[in-house]
């Protein structure tokens, strides 16, 4: 999966996640597997930037 798109399912799930916890829909606390997903999709590593000098 590419770098940005999964910052964009990350952030989806983040605010998913925010907004379904705000809202009073905690469903038992699974609610919180939405957290832990945001969390496991972010792209953790720093983009490799193309080397300059070439």
């Amino acid at each position: 999966m590419r770098p940005t798109l999964r910052l964009v399912a990350a952030a989806a799930a983040a605010g998913a996640w925010l907004g379904l916890l705000l809202a009073g829909h905690a469903a038992g606390g699974a609610v919180h597997l939405l957290a832990g997903t945001a969390l496991a999709l972010a792209p953790w590593r720093e983009p490799a930037l193309p080397r300059e000098g070439r």
